[in-house]
């Protein structure tokens, strides 16, 4: 194959994966413009949400308004250097995550309790709560439950969640700063850098899911910085730093896939950009990657279930398999299409004996009924799968408050997590409000740069990684579990692209006004 043949062959696969993103999101924005999903706390712990409807007319004016505002301050924006927006980001979600997390003293609750008081009972040498059948069902749990465990052995004398609430926070600060980095990376020339620190301070949903005690935000942050060293080693000419940092974002994959098993999509996806430029020019570095990659998001997993398996001499088999999954995204739920419905996973593994052949045939019944069900019925295909996107994709606090209001309190909470958590109280109201407008924007934007990117001659921009792992999260969440708090990790991928059309939507508006400028200052000198 020639070189013309392979490129044009590899950005016809880029425009289908863009053309894939594109269309997902142009239907998901357009519902999130004239919808909402509300999470329902008064349902107690269990997870509901209740369709609410929008103003179309007010959310465009909203968003009309968001761009002109960002267009008048453009010149402050563009004064802030890299450095001094990873100094803001820093200063901004350090601050912020430290008042909420102490202000809120949310304790865990579920599934996260049972990892965190089995993870510091290990680090006082305990190991009798990693016997729990929780363990058994979910042994990918078993990687944060080993971070957590090696947190508080290096801090044992930090007791509660807070230490690993404050985990989160730095987490959350780094992984930002690895964003305005990787948009730096992408956009050298210009300052999208700049608006992505922007949307990011105003991206405020992070902050109350710091008091979530889960593998989500620290698994992040290692794709993030996975996303940023593969970007790195694609950059620099030397063969031995374009290795160096392929181990290093194979070594952060490895870490993902350890803390948060879903992380596998950043795997998938980075593997399949790796291939993608193989194929355009054959480089060394790849196939390291792409070995390194594929074996560390193997072998770390493997090895942490193998530590505890030999510390506490259970063996903790593979877990509910993943057809399990598959049928319980498929499937209707008492609060949603596809949400969690342990009859499939937890109920059906554990009536087989924890036997993953007899669970997945079981499974693979179900599926195979469901199929046919969506096959007979155009209407309720539609509507099953309309819901459970929305439901998802169009929830805008992604139980970042929800997940505060239904876990136990240590006292009392304080001011600033007082004002929003108490249900119904107009902070609570406002601060939903506000969120459902600045995802509204951002979702806006981050579909008007994917339009730009898939009309664009040539081949994809280095954005492309991030719009790989968003299109997998996608269509992961398409077919299996569904929750909102999941989606909240390709909400924040998204913005680097926001922070790109953002800048482009005000250098165009302030083009307008100097033209428009000039022409008057034409008619008054005649």
């Amino acid at each position: 194959m020639t070189q013309t043949k392979r490129d044009v062959f590899v950005t016809v696969l880029e425009k289908l994966a863009v053309f894939i993103l594109l269309a997902a999101f142009m239907f998901v924005t357009v519902h999130a413009y004239i919808t909402t999903y509300s999470m329902d706390i008064f349902n107690g712990c269990n997870e509901h949400f209740e369709l609410m409807y929008d103003s179309l007319f007010v959310n465009l004016l909203l968003l009309f308004a968001f761009i002109l505002l960002s267009a008048l301050i453009a010149p402050v924006v563009r004064r802030f250097t890299p450095g001094e927006c990873i100094a803001l980001i820093l200063i901004w979600f350090v601050g912020m995550g430290f008042a909420w997390v102490m202000s809120a003293r949310t304790l865990t609750g579920a599934d996260s309790q049972i990892v965190f008081d089995a993870a510091v009972a290990a680090s006082k040498n305990d190991f009798s709560k990693l016997s729990d059948a929780y363990f058994k069902d979910y042994p990918f749990q078993l990687g944060f439950a080993f971070v957590i465990e090696m947190l508080y052995r290096i801090l044992p004398n930090f007791e509660g969640p807070a230490t690993a609430q404050y985990l989160n926070v730095f987490c959350l600060a780094a992984m930002m700063c690895g964003l305005v980095l990787i948009t730096k990376l992408a956009f050298p020339e210009k300052k999208a850098y700049a608006y992505v620190t922007l949307l990011a301070i105003l991206c405020v949903q992070p902050i109350p899911f710091l008091t979530f005690v889960y593998g989500n935000i620290p698994a992040l942050t290692c794709g993030v910085y996975a996303v940023l060293f593969f970007l790195l080693a694609a950059r620099d000419g030397r063969l031995w730093s374009r290795i160096v940092f392929a181990l290093l974002a194979a070594l952060m994959l490895g870490l993902g896939v350890m803390l948060k098993y879903n992380s596998l999509i950043f795997t998938a996806a980075l593997a399949i950009v790796a291939i993608l430029k193989f194929i355009r020019r054959p480089k060394i570095y790849l196939p390291i990657f792409l070995a390194a990659a594929l074996s560390a998001s193997v072998l770390m997993p493997a090895a942490v279930k193998k530590s505890y398996e030999r510390r506490t001499g259970i063996e903790f088999g593979d877990g509910v398999p993943m057809t399990g999954w598959l049928a319980m995204g498929l499937s209707e739920a008492y609060n949603g299409p596809g949400w969690y419905n342990g009859t499939h996973t937890v109920s059906t593994y554990r009536k087989n004996n924890f036997d993953g052949e007899k669970t997945s045939e079981e499974a693979m019944a179900t599926v195979r009924s469901r199929l046919e069900y969506f096959a007979s019925s155009g209407a309720a295909t539609r509507q099953f799968f309309t819901v459970k996107i929305m439901s998802q994709w169009n929830e805008p606090t992604y139980q970042c408050l929800w997940q505060n209001q239904v876990r136990a309190v240590d006292g009392n909470r304080t001011i600033p997590a007082s004002l929003f958590c108490e249900p119904g109280s107009t902070g609570e109201i406002l601060l939903k409000t506000y969120m459902n407008v600045i995802q509204q924007i951002i979702l806006f934007l981050f579909t008007a740069y994917v339009g730009f990117t898939f009309f664009r001659r040539g081949a994809a921009c280095d954005l492309f990684p991030l719009f790989v792992i968003i299109v997998g999260g996608f269509l992961y969440h398409l077919l299996f579990e569904a929750k909102s708090q999941y989606v909240l990790t390709y909400f924040i991928l998204m913005l680097p692209a926001a922070g790109a059309a953002l800048e482009m939507s005000v250098s165009r508006v302030r083009d307008a006004f100097s033209a428009s400028r000039s022409r008057a200052h034409a008619k008054r000198s005649e």
